[in-house]
């Protein structure tokens, strides 16, 4: 298990490595282009050779690459499609030389599409990009807060991607604490917890859930709005987020923190040691406010 952060690969992909030393994080996650742009990554022998010497050395990993936003295999578009594996299997890629553990992604939405139809097209366009990149990088499929028609914001759905990729390794899973409250998972109350514990294992399995995004939610439960705020400053609150981090800890899971940070300069050092607390399991001397209630 490590606790890391999302940081900035502003000016050289390298200097992420240092950011995260500042902040105290032990793995992280990066964009390598910019996540609202079909852009290529393109990446330097030497800044690659560089980020891959500063991880081995500084002892930051595993690293996660998140793949850019516009990816949407669901769409009947098929010039979006394509586009859509292309880019994936080139974050497969660039994973691939960086030496990075995975490549975390969202999956799209149906739009107008019928759901089945759509289910079926993510599968397409996964094993598209798996094949295309052949590199054996696993893709972890983020679930998303739910709004509109997105495509794996129910842990059950997700499954069924992984079922007509006949269970293929290399797909994984990244759960995202807002994302999960925001889509309808009341799992800071205990008999609604386990339930999704339970979806969990019997449609993904609690082996392939390999990161986890920790995010406070600025938006209600059930709202399907996606929102991250800072840990305790949102509507899951510090006891909401420990007792569904607990369980993912004892998996072996990797921690990256997504918050706007409580100086709002992205995740920063308080936020890491209240990450480390929570996943401590030590009481939490905070009272927290019903604040979903």
């Amino acid at each position: 298990m490590k606790v890391g952060a999302h940081v900035s690969t502003r000016g050289h992909i390298w200097e992420a490595i240092g950011r995260a030393k500042d902040i105290d994080a032990d793995c992280i996650q990066v964009f390598v282009s910019f996540p609202q742009r079909w852009l290529v990554p393109t990446l330097a022998e030497e800044d690659v050779q560089e980020f891959r010497r500063l991880a081995r050395d500084q002892r930051v990993g595993p690293v996660y690459l998140h793949a850019i936003y516009l990816i949407n295999f669901g769409t009947d578009n098929p010039e979006l499609f394509e586009k859509s594996i292309h880019a994936l299997a080139s974050y497969l890629k660039a994973a691939e030389r960086l030496g990075a553990a995975g490549v975390i992604a969202h999956m799209g939405s149906a739009l107008s599409r019928a759901v089945a139809e759509a289910e079926e097209s993510v599968a397409v366009g996964l094993e598209a990009a798996l094949r295309k990149a052949d590199n054996g990088i696993p893709v972890l499929i983020e679930n998303n807060a739910g709004s509109g028609n997105c495509l794996g914001s129910r842990f059950d759905q997700i499954g069924r991607f992984i079922d007509m990729c006949h269970g293929d390794e290399r797909l994984q899973v990244c759960i995202d604490t807002a994302h999960t409250f925001a889509s309808g998972y009341d799992y800071p109350h205990t008999a609604e917890r386990e339930q999704m514990f339970d979806e969990i294992r019997r449609s993904i399995g609690l082996k392939r859930v390999r990161a986890v995004h920790v995010n406070d939610s600025k938006a209600r439960f059930g709202s399907g709005v996606d929102r991250h705020e800072n840990l305790g400053d949102g509507f899951i609150g510090l006891q909401g987020l420990q007792d569904v981090l607990l369980p993912l800890a004892a998996n072996d899971c990797d921690f990256l923190l997504e918050v706007p940070g409580y100086e709002g300069a992205g995740p920063d050092r308080r936020s890491v040691e209240t990450l480390r607390r929570l996943l401590s399991g030590a009481p939490l001397d905070v009272a927290q406010p019903a604040l979903f209630a």
